[in-house]
């Protein structure tokens, strides 16, 4: 994961996976011990294209970034990987 070309975004790069998987992203802000931030959800697809950019975050703000690989969509997967992960800063 890289920030992106635009303000609030963040490049995720990854091996495309294996024909029909779906790739989804799951971002929290990094924040202070004790705080809580949300989780919020990035549904790639399936043959989705590396990278995959999200976009929409605060800019200049550290985020975990976690990726999975299902064998459909997130809700209705019955297979899903475990998760890579990675911290980022998105675009300033």
């Amino acid at each position: 994961a890289a920030a992106s070309d635009a303000p609030g975004g963040i490049a995720c790069s990854f091996i495309t996976p294996g024909q029909g998987c779906h790739v989804t992203f799951f971002l929290r802000r990094v924040t202070a011990p004790g705080v809580i931030a949300p989780v919020t959800r990035h549904d790639a697809g399936a043959g989705c294209a590396s990278p995959f950019v999200i976009t929409g975050l605060e800019p200049a703000t550290a985020y975990h970034v976690h990726a999975i690989v299902t064998d459909a969509v997130y809700d209705k997967a019955n297979t899903v990987s475990q998760s890579v992960a990675a911290e980022c800063v998105s675009a300033g």
